[in-house]
C-alpha cells in the first residue's frame, strides 16, 4: 500500500515546485502527521524515536525535493530509487542475522547502473545545475534507506508516533522557510494538491511503511519498493507530458533486475504474529 500511494509522490512534488521546498514540506508533514492526533495515546515520544524521525522524514524530504527542482524530474527521481538498492545492501549492517549474499551485491551494482545511465541521459556534465540535483538525490537516497533501517530499532514503538514526527519535522520545516526562503501566494488549485500528498504520500504511507521495516523482513521490503520507479516514472511522465525514452527504459529495466536479484534469497522464516498499527 505505501509504494502504490509513493508512486504519486513526483508527480504531485513537480506540480508543486512553484512552492519552496521548506513550506511545501512543512505543510504537507503537518497534514500527514494529522492523520495520528486520534491516536495520541499511542505515541511513544522518545529523544531517539524524535532524532530518527526528524533525520529520516525532514532531510530526506528536504534533499528529495531540492532534486526534482535541479535536475530533470524523470531522471533524478530515479536517481533518487536507489534507496530499496541500499536498503537491502545496508541490512546486514543493521541486522547481524541477516547476511548480504552475492546477489544482493549483484542487485545493487545493477540499480546504480541504472541510476547512472538516467542521470547521464541529455546532460552536459559541465551544467553545474543538473549535477548539484542528482548529488541531492543520491543523498535522499542514503537518508531515506538508513532512516527506514533504523526503524527496525524501534519494534516496541507503535507505528503512529510517526505522526507526532511528522508534525515536529512539519513544524522546523516552516521554521526554516519563514528565515530562510521568500514569501508565496498558495493558489487554491495548489491547497488541493497540498492536501493530496499530506495525506497520502506524506501521510499514510509514512505509518504503512514504519509498520513494514519495523515488523517485516527489509531485505524483501527492499526489493518489493523496486516497484515505485516504474509507476513512479510512467505517473510522472504522463503529467509532464514527456515520452518514456529508450534510456529511461533502460534504466528502469536494470533497477528492476537489480530488485529481482536482490530477492534471489532464501528468507528467514517468520513465525511471529502480526503486531498492531
Amino acid at each position: 500500500m505505501a509504494v502504490v500511494i509513493w508512486a504519486t509522490q513526483a508527480s504531485l512534488a513537480v506540480s508543486l515546485r512553484n512552492l519552496p521546498p521548506f513550506l511545501l514540506t512543512g505543510l504537507t508533514l503537518i497534514i500527514g502527521g494529522s492523520i495520528s492526533l486520534p491516536k495520541i495515546r499511542s505515541w511513544t515520544i522518545s529523544w531517539r524515536a524524535i532524532g530518527v524521525g526528524v533525520y529520516g522524514i525532514f532531510v530526506y524530504h528536504f534533499f528529495y525535493f531540492l532534486a526534482l527542482r535541479n535536475a530533470p524530474p524523470v531522471e533524478a527521481n530515479l536517481v533518487h530509487y536507489l534507496w530499496p538498492a541500499l536498503i537491502v545492501v545496508l541490512t546486514p549492517v543493521f541486522s547481524s542475522q541477516k547476511r548480504l549474499r552475492s546477489n544482493h551485491i549483484v542487485g545493487a551494482a545493477c540499480g546504480l547502473v541504472g541510476a547512472a545511465v538516467a542521470a547521464l541521459h541529455g546532460v552536459s556534465i559541465s551544467n553545474a545545475r543538473f549535477e548539484i540535483g542528482y548529488v541531492f538525490a543520491i543523498v535522499a537516497a542514503f537518508v531515506w534507506a538508513s532512516y527506514s533501517l533504523l526503524l527496525g530499532t524501534l519494534k516496541s514503538y507503535s507505528a503512529w508516533t510517526t505522526g507526532g514526527v511528522c508534525i515536529i519535522s512539519g513544524i522546523l520545516s516552516l521554521i526554516c522557510h519563514y528565515a530562510l526562503e521568500g514569501q508565496v501566494q498558495i493558489s487554491n488549485h495548489d491547497w488541493i494538491l497540498i492536501v493530496c500528498q499530506g495525506l497520502g504520500p506524506m501521510g499514510m504511507a509514512f505509518y504503512l511503511w514504519d509498520f513494514g521495516m519495523r515488523h517485516g523482513d527489509t531485505r524483501i521490503l527492499g526489493v518489493l519498493a523496486y516497484t515505485i520507479p516504474v509507476l513512479s516514472t510512467v505517473v510522472l511522465s504522463i503529467v509532464t507530458g514527456r515520452e518514456i525514452t529508450v534510456s529511461i527504459a533502460i534504466a528502469t529495466s536494470l533497477v528492476i533486475l537489480g530488485g529481482i536479484l536482490g530477492l534471489m534469497s532464501r528468507s528467514d522464516p517468520r513465525h511471529a504474529p502480526i503486531a498492531e498499527l
